[in-house]
């Protein structure tokens, strides 16, 4: 039979309160005696509040935690509650779990290098307990013959387990961590659920926020709001977070994006590339083309259909050449569900082009392999657009007409190529066909100011050392703030 322990955090915050108690004068502690005694049901009663009419039962860990604020309170009715205090401390230390307990909850596999570095750094770290939990996503366009949960388990090797096979109230998790803001998924697992039940939430955005055309969706969703961090690859995100979102940005924590990782001794990643993949390309320049799924046209960034005749051409005449066209997971579908071409016209289509000696049309789960074998990219404006800058190769920024663009996009611009005709999309192939990167030194400066990362460790390691620290700061500060005004 499991023994529930108390969190790890609550334990943190019940020890220090203990120990303000320890530090009073007899004479004062016998009489606010009832001040504190209000103050422990009033952490109780937060607890059930917040619960109130949510999905999951009060976690089994804030059971026992409710359990020792009521003792503490019947102690301090008593005659001499100093021992009493003491002895719950011991009995608490014995009844407390002996990490912080953190679930990932991760979605498609290749939204996964967003949590990689940091879920791998907190199962490294000693004052973690790590748990992953595969939650998934449901959206018209998805590609359902696509088994997510096999590629984690199979192909990443991953210690996952199903959504429906994991009880937030008996594992009481610490932290949860998300890395999609969106409600296409099973309810359980909506941020309002585990809002309800879990203290803090963590939010890494599955990729880079850059379209001003869709704002609400990068800072006005509830997960945005509730997170108790939301992780930034730069402080570019907490401006537009103050300009944009509900909070004025005060949880965005700019601690840098667990992808930055990636790029770290990208030289000796090249040499790990897939046989069959180095085997196609053949030595040859590549050129990585990724295409994002708002197609409509006058919205979103998506500019497939405005280049694709340029591109494809292009490669088909220059063999020397090598195009890896990696269209976003969502926007096949959305050519077939929008009217665009048939299912059967798409897939021979796509037989068409795979038969090319010199492309190759990468659908996937893991989009790595793709930028690390590729020597520039064209791009319109999707979450690859800043990524890519740690690659320290060309980019062709492809803007919709009439539709979304980046934030800040002049300014940003500046260190980028653009394509505004077709002629700018051969000259800037051409280009990196024949090694020139005149605008490299703007790009590099515009990578600097744009994406943080800390020196001397990797961005997981450092989310996880800012996690504990804060953490820890956060549950010592509201034992200790109440006392203040007692002494």
């Amino acid at each position: 039979m499991k023994l529930n322990r108390m969190n790890f955090s609550r334990f943190i915050y019940f020890k220090e309160l203990s120990e303000e108690l320890l530090k009073l004068d007899k004479r004062i502690l016998k009489g606010k005696a009832p001040e504190i005694i209000k103050e422990l049901d009033f952490q109780a009663e937060r607890i059930f509040r917040r619960q109130k009419g949510g999905f999951w039962d009060i976690t089994d860990g804030d059971k026992v935690f409710i359990g020792f604020l009521k003792e503490l309170a019947r102690s301090l009715q008593s005659g001499n509650p100093c021992n009493s205090v003491e002895e719950l401390l011991r009995k608490a230390e014995s009844l407390r779990e002996e990490r912080l307990k953190i679930v990932f909850l991760a979605q498609e596999s290749v939204c996964w290098p967003s949590l990689e570095s940091f879920y791998h750094s907190c199962v490294k770290d000693e004052r973690f307990n790590t748990d992953l939990v595969y939650v998934p996503f449901e959206h018209a366009n998805s590609n359902s013959d696509v088994d997510y949960f096999k590629a984690y388990t199979e192909e990443l090797k991953l210690p996952i387990i199903r959504h429906n096979e994991y009880s937030v109230s008996e594992e009481s998790p610490d932290l949860a961590v998300f890395v999609k803001p969106y409600d296409c998924i099973p309810i359980q697992y909506h941020i309002d659920a585990i809002h309800k039940v879990v203290e803090r939430s963590v939010y890494i955005r599955y990729g880079f926020e850059i379209a001003d055309y869709n704002v609400d969706l990068h800072f006005k969703l509830p997960l945005e709001h509730k997170a108790w961090r939301f992780i930034a690859y730069g402080k570019l995100v907490k401006e537009l977070a103050a300009k944009h979102g509900y909070r004025n940005g005060e949880n965005v924590a700019v601690w840098g994006h667990p992808r930055a990782d990636m790029y770290r001794d990208l030289p000796e990643k090249k040499k790990t590339l897939p046989k069959e993949l180095t085997e196609k390309i053949k030595n040859r320049k590549t050129v990585l083309w990724n295409t994002q799924h708002t197609i409509m046209p006058g919205f979103g960034a998506g500019t497939y259909f405005q280049w694709k005749d340029e591109i494809f051409k292009y490669f088909k005449d220059n063999q020397d050449m090598f195009l890896l066209w990696r269209p976003h997971p969502l926007m096949f579908g959305a050519i077939v569900n929008n009217g665009f071409m048939t299912r059967e016209e798409l897939d021979a289509f796509v037989r068409e082009l795979s038969a090319e000696d010199n492309i190759l049309v990468d659908q996937s789960t893991d989009y790595r392999n793709a930028f690390y074998a590729s020597d520039a990219i064209v791009t319109d404006g999707t979450a690859f657009f800043l990524e890519y800058l740690y690659t320290g190769n060309p980019l062709l920024y492809t803007p919709k007409k009439g539709g979304g663009s980046i934030y800040n996009a002049e300014e940003i611009m500046k260190g980028l190529y653009v394509a505004r005709e077709p002629n700018d999309v051969k000259n800037f192939l051409d280009m990196v066909r024949e090694g020139r990167d005149p605008m490299k030194d703007e790009r590099d400066k515009l990578k600097n100011e744009l994406l943080y990362v800390p020196e001397n460790k990797s961005v997981g390691q450092n989310i996880v050392d800012n996690i504990a620290k804060e953490l820890t700061e956060e549950e010592k500060r509201k034992a200790t703030s109440f006392f203040e005004g007692l002494r």
